[in-house]
């Protein structure tokens, strides 16, 4: 690990997190936005892809993720989490697996059940299923809102993370 990242706090959050937190080094940010996701009840959460460099002395450090924020139903500020880029394939075979286990699950009437996968940041997605139906979520923060949806649109955020490491990786990230 790099001199610029072991000055930031270990293990705690992601990579892009700490290296947003560097001091008297130089940030360069550069964002692009990769999909919106609608809950059910109005609010929306947006994706964009983050590459951070960070200059100190001669030293150049580079970190690659996605920051995921929510905005409740009348648009304003939520919550937000960021995901680094060696997250993404196991939070995108995460949600497949959410996916087919709400399909097996979906014509059974059985005890409430969740399925619920959390990132380094503590963002999480799952479905719960009841003798009521199955929803899916989307968890940002334990102590904000929640975005709700179908199930079958997990695959819209699974795509989000699809386009998201497609252009990290175009743009450089390696899975080291």
């Amino acid at each position: 690990m790099s001199e610029i990242i072991e000055s930031a706090p270990e293990n705690q959050g992601t990579s892009v997190s700490r290296f947003l937190a560097n001091r008297g080094a130089i940030v360069v940010k550069e964002t692009r936005p990769v999909g919106r996701l609608k809950g059910e009840h109005g609010d929306v959460v947006s994706a964009e892809t983050m590459i951070l460099n960070v200059v100190k002395g001669t030293k150049k450090d580079t970190s690659y993720g996605v920051r995921l924020e929510r905005s409740d139903s009348g648009g304003d500020f939520d919550s937000a989490v960021f995901i680094d880029y060696d997250e993404l394939d196991e939070l995108i075979g995460a949600i497949d697996f959410i996916s087919t286990t709400a399909t097996q699950l979906q014509n059974q009437a059985r005890d409430y059940t969740e399925v619920t996968y959390s990132t380094k940041d503590s963002a999480k997605v799952g479905f719960y299923h009841s003798k009521e139906g199955q929803l899916a979520f989307l968890m940002l923060s334990d102590h904000r809102g929640n975005t709700f949806l179908p199930v079958h649109r997990l695959a819209i955020l699974k795509q989000i993370f699809q386009d998201a490491k497609s252009h990290l990786t175009a743009s450089g990230a390696t899975d080291d």
